[in-house]
């Protein structure tokens, strides 16, 4: 082995440079040949901190990495035997003691399989894995001594982790071999994660099953583990260790437990089969994660990939995750306890990852009472994770989670929310009753347990295929605010709602929902769809199929509110001072949707911000609703007048003669942008412009049933409107003057 003094700055292969820790004095030059990395893949050396940290929105120092002796140790001169056999615990202690005696340096692990108990990484010691290289953690439990630790943000007493490190400082794990936990010696498998044949197979090996049937444990001593856990934490946490030996079984260790440790590495290894978590820093600064594998099947139990907790100064890319989990965590502590220490896991760059399976792709919580703030997620792909973007809390977790940045993420296939913001984590929320009718709760006084999320922007996101595209569902003593949705396209079975929610901006969002709204509000404020308000505050719920506010978008002409268009002639999208609109040429335009978006509404609203053009017929239809099979409709129309101004002409029929409202009186000017509104409270007919009432009367109306609704023209094809349609709302009842949509000042 080599005793060479010189030092190797580990992080600058390949382009990326970090700031050196304060070992500078004894730093060489020179870096550690590239053939002890793995290739970067496409775009090589050109992804570097410079390029991670440069335009970030937040201030971030840069990022210390590990300074390691140039220095070869190999596990083999120390007695080691890669026969998958020989237990390899005290031979690897020895080649780590022997180098880190000498001052530290890389203690290789070359092709073989190696088993081994718990490992312990020291200071100045990078576990480098030789390509072909299997470190293979033992089964028995008795290897693993039991240790007072922390998981899932609170104190807990745990089997000791196959590798750790406590108040380490320039430690990694490096090269392209495998890092296995044996997590299926300790984890328990729930029935519904596994086909039939996997069950019985299961069953057959072994274990016990709990009473229900449902959940296979791998002892006796596992399945009742967690009473007896939970009878030695009631008495406090001066229990002896020895007493939790009973429940060693049980209390599983995470794979990799990094705890209070700077410049750390870890790069181009995988990481697989965990009996918990998979990677776990907590309390660490300075942290380089890239070019990883992570592996737990998909039924593991807790089988988390990383979890990032209280840490800070961090950044992982080109990394893969395909786990039984979350993915990608961002943590800070649990309840009180996190609040009292209070360490916010912040600046942190996650950039040009994969997740092909796990609970979230990118998830924050529900541990995060210490707060989570300064993180920026970038050009990363979630294919079939259960939720993409996933934030979670509840109350009693207090902390603040703001100022995160999301750009440029792709998804695929998402089984619930594409985007899920949930401050009822754990319990019962709002969206758990029926599809479609969302529930209020009361408000809670705000305490110190009361979780906050505000200010966080995502941008550029793109999902094919989910079952939600967004829910935003905060508390009512505390909602959820400052969200910004920017250039956000998703197709799922069900829209966006919102609940509980203050100053969520919607800007370019284009919803295609096969079934429902696009877009729902409910119990909201300062809600804006590309600049227009949608009203928040109580929203009465109806007897309907339906009982949310619906808002059309007209940025497209392919889909409006998640419905597809039947294009009359051919209109145009075009930009705006009111942001996109359908611009109608008043000869042969218009749109036709096969859906009636009053139907089943004993009271209704419906608006439109429309700019009527001064050149167009003198009658003109923008909005015409009517029930299938029968002569039942809903009109509204611009009438232009001989001076070019135009007054608002608006028409219920229920049964003959139905009632027009028109004031040739009241005149609005053309060629600029109004509101339009017809309500409608089960007895008066009201319409308004730009929120003053125009004219109103009695009629008989009652609910419609299905139909369709053409936008620029009657369905007859006469009376074509001239001008641009921006929005469309539809609220369930009739909305009171103050509550319409306001003019927009351009």
């Amino acid at each position: 082995m080599r005793h060479a003094t010189r030092f190797a700055v580990i992080a600058c292969v390949a382009g990326l440079w970090f700031a050196p820790s304060p070992m500078t004095a004894q730093r060489s030059t020179a870096s550690p040949p590239a053939s002890q990395f793995p290739p970067l893949g496409p775009g090589g050396p050109t992804l570097d901190v410079r390029t991670l940290t440069r335009d970030l929105p937040f201030p971030m120092a840069k990022i210390a990495v590990p300074l390691i002796p140039d220095r070869t140790v190999r596990i083999t001169d120390h007695g080691a035997r890669g026969d998958g056999a020989t237990l390899n615990t005290a031979a690897i202690a020895a080649a780590i003691d022997a180098c880190s005696k000498a001052g530290g340096g890389q203690v290789v692990v070359p092709r073989g399989v190696f088993l081994t108990g718990p490992i312990e990484l020291k200071s100045r010691i990078d576990l480098h894995l030789e390509r072909g290289a299997l470190l293979l953690f033992s089964p028995r439990f008795e290897e693993y001594p039991l240790v007072r630790t922390s998981y899932e943000g609170g104190d807990s007493v745990k089997a000791r982790s196959p590798i750790w490190a406590k108040g380490a400082e320039d430690i990694a794990i490096t090269g392209e071999g495998i890092i296995d936990g044996s997590g299926q010696a300790w984890r328990p498998v729930k029935q519904f994660k596994m086909t039939d044949p996997q069950w019985k197979a299961l069953l057959a090996s072994g274990g016990v099953v709990d009473a229900a049937g449902t959940t296979w444990w791998p002892s006796r001593e596992a399945m009742t583990g967690a009473g007896t856990v939970k009878a030695l934490d009631a008495r406090g946490g001066d229990v002896p260790l020895a007493e939790y030996a009973a429940a060693r079984q049980f209390l599983r260790p995470v794979m990799i437990s990094l705890v209070e440790c700077r410049r750390v590495l870890l790069d181009g290894s995988t990481f697989q089969n965990s009996p918990a978590w998979n990677i776990h820093p907590l309390l660490c600064e300075d942290l380089v994660i890239r070019n990883i594998t992570v592996l737990n099947p998909w039924y593991s139990q807790n089988g988390d990939g990383l979890d990032l907790e209280s840490c800070r100064r961090v950044a992982v890319y080109r990394c893969r995750f395909d786990v039984g989990d979350d993915a990608i965590c961002i943590k800070s502590g649990k309840d009180e306890y996190g609040r009292r220490r209070g360490r916010p896991t912040e600046d942190v760059v996650i950039v040009d990852n994969v997740v092909y399976h796990g609970h979230g792709g990118f998830t924050v919580g529900s541990e995060m009472s210490g707060g989570v703030r300064n993180i920026l997620v970038e050009r990363c792909t979630f294919l079939g994770t259960d939720v993409g973007l996933r934030f979670k809390t509840t109350r009693g977790r207090g902390g603040v989670v703001e100022k995160i940045w999301i750009r440029d993420i792709q998804m695929k296939d998402i089984p619930t929310d594409a985007i899920g913001f949930n401050m009822y984590y754990g319990g019962e929320a709002p969206t758990e009753a029926a599809e479609g009718a969302v529930a209020s709760r009361p408000a809670m006084p705000v305490n110190e347990g009361t979780p906050q999320f505000r200010d966080i922007v995502l941008s550029r996101i793109l999902c094919r295929g989910a079952d939600r595209a967004v829910m935003i569902e905060g508390l009512p003593e505390m909602p959820i605010r400052g969200i910004v949705l920017d250039d956000v396209r998703i197709s799922a079975r069900r829209g966006l709602a919102a609940v509980d929610a203050e100053n969520i901006a919607l800007r370019h969002v284009e919803i295609a929902a096969s079934t429902g709204p696009a877009i729902s509000v409910r119990d909201s404020r300062g809600v804006t769809l590309d600049g227009v308000p949608v009203p928040g505050g109580d929203v009465p719920a109806r007897a309907a199929r339906r009982g949310d506010q619906v808002v059309w978008t007209l940025d497209n002409l392919k889909t409006i509110g998640g419905h597809a268009v039947s294009l009359i002639g051919a209109p145009r999208v075009v930009a705006t001072p009111a942001g996109p609109a359908i611009e109608f040429d008043g000869v042969h335009d218009g749109l036709l949707l096969e859906v009636n978006p009053i139907e089943g509404l004993a009271q209704f609203t419906v608006e439109a911000l429309i700019e009527p053009a001064s050149d167009g017929p003198a009658e003109q239809r923008f909005i015409h609703i009517s029930e299938t099979g029968t002569d039942r409709r809903v009109m509204m129309e611009t009438r232009i007048l001989p001076d070019h101004s135009w007054s608002l002409d608006t028409f219920l029929l229920d049964a003959p003669p139905g009632l027009t409202l028109l004031d040739r009186a009241k005149t609005h000017a053309t060629d600029g942008w109004h509101v339009a509104s017809l309500t409608y409270d089960g007895k008066t007919m009201t319409h308004y412009v730009d929120g003053v009432r125009d004219g109103e009367g009695a009629v008989p109306f009652g609910p419609m049933k299905t139909g369709r609704v053409s936008i620029g023209v009657r369905q007859n094809l006469v009376s074509w409107f001239k001008g641009k349609i921006a929005v469309i709302r539809i609220s369930p009842e009739a909305l009171p003057a103050e509550r319409l949509l306001p003019t927009p000042k351009l």
